[in-house]
């Protein structure tokens, strides 16, 4: 049953959308080390071994990962990877064949666990084939010294499946200034993603109290899934899913598989997104840069649980803006035209385009809880950028992020042109 959503789910697998490893956490291993010394897996859970379960994966296009700690054992008291670093990051790479490793502390001292990211580093290096490294060291500013020995790490304690806790841990690594230690090959890793996990929320009891059945209810609704995904494709964040497969519905699979949602997470750029205005507001919005000169995914994001915000877009010449996917043209002081595409991703119907005067605005309209994924291009600027311009970074050229006035000002370095996003409660 897995095997079907991960491989045939939607109208493309969730493996064809670029998924490619399956990370067995704590308890896939056995409570002690074989009598040669080796780690060895759970009898009853993988009575065929590792080496088999990595073979039937390969096959179907899927990595083995797994799970190991620096202590003698691991979170929940199975055996570790303390002192046998080297055998095991050979055991499970070479013999086994994983491409993945997840190193999570557990059960052993804050000076023994400095040193043995470091170790487990050399001896996954040491073994000369390509492997992903997460390491979850639990420690303060992790981002500040793992990039050399580490592909990505938990740049925050384990999140609560609600809107609230993976916003809230979304904000306060921004104002951490964690985005500048980010990109390719290091990554800052909020928590799994929570795409329709479920939780207890209440219970049905029988007449003498006893608790006959769980009810399980998803503890986020759609649309604050939906904004999780959007969220942390923006920011740049490895996509790992903490959700049981098994009992996802179609809708989660979808949601996971959005092309246009990965396409913007996988952006071969890089660059960790960043939030332009006050983490103090409601309605916030976050840019990050595309590989694609001058290209910009923009996510409009409404914290109010309540009320609805109206975000609108505007540009300095004469402009036809649209709802979905519409080229702005405007004239600039200079007399030279430059073309804008505003188009919103991630949307179920498209609306046509309106001619609009100087300084009006384009406007989208943010339910509670929910975000508006946009793709802003300027095609005309890729040759200028091409011919010298920056690239790499937010505050790159041709584009300038300056905010202020109540509002987040695009400014084009190539041009007198102004765009902006404006927030208010509608």
């Amino acid at each position: 049953m897995l095997a079907a959503k991960v491989l045939d789910g939607g109208s493309a697998s969730l493996v064809d959308r670029g998924y490619r490893v399956m990370v067995l956490d704590d308890c896939w291993m056995a409570y002690s080390r074989d009598k040669h010394g080796q780690m060895q897996p759970d009898p009853e859970k993988f009575p065929s071994g590792m080496k088999s379960l990595s073979s039937y994966l390969n096959a179907r296009g899927i990595q083995l990962g797994l799970y190991t700690t620096p202590g003698n054992y691991t979170c929940e008291k199975r055996a570790a990877s303390g002192g046998h670093e080297v055998e095991d990051a050979e055991q499970f790479i070479v013999n086994w064949g994983a491409r993945y490793v997840k190193y999570c502390v557990c059960n052993t001292t804050h000076e023994w666990r400095m040193r043995a990211y470091n170790i487990f580093s050399d001896a996954v290096n040491a073994t000369g084939i390509p492997t992903l490294l997460e390491c979850d060291p639990f420690m303060e500013d992790p981002w500040t010294w793992m990039g050399p020995i580490c592909n990505l790490w938990a740049a925050h304690n384990d999140i609560d499946d609600t809107f609230e806790a993976w916003l809230g841990a979304l904000i306060e690594l921004e104002e951490r200034g964690v985005a500048k230690f980010a990109g390719p090959g290091q990554w800052n890793l909020p928590d799994m993603l929570s795409l329709g996990m479920k939780r207890d929320r209440s219970v049905r009891r029988g007449p003498s109290g006893r608790v006959v059945s769980p009810r399980r209810v998803e503890s986020q609704s759609s649309v604050e899934y939906r904004s999780q995904m959007i969220m942390y494709a923006v920011v740049a964040s490895p996509l790992v899913i903490g959700t049981d497969l098994r009992s996802a519905s179609s809708e989660t699979i979808d949601l996971y598989g959005s092309k246009e949602i990965l396409d913007i997470s996988q952006d071969s750029l890089g660059v960790q997104g960043r939030l332009l205005n006050s983490s103090t507001s409601l309605a916030q919005v976050w840019a990050k840069p595309l590989a694609k000169a001058g290209t910009y995914a923009v996510a409009l994001i409404n914290g109010d649980a309540a009320a609805e915000a109206r975000i609108s877009f505007t540009y300095n010449g004469v402009c036809a803006f649209g709802y979905n996917n519409v080229s702005v043209a405007c004239v600039p002081s200079n007399g030279t035209e430059r073309v804008v595409s505003v188009r919103q991703l991630v949307a179920a119907t498209s609306g046509e385009a309106a001619m609009v005067a100087a300084g009006e605005e384009v406007s989208f309209v943010v339910k509670p809880h929910d975000t508006v994924l946009l793709l802003l291009e300027n095609p005309l600027f890729e040759a200028e950028s091409d011919e010298g311009g920056e690239s790499g970074g937010l505050l790159a050229s041709p584009w300038v992020w300056v905010v202020g006035g109540g509002a987040v000002v695009l400014v084009v370095a190539a041009a007198a042109a102004v765009y902006a996003f404006f927030i208010r409660k509608r």
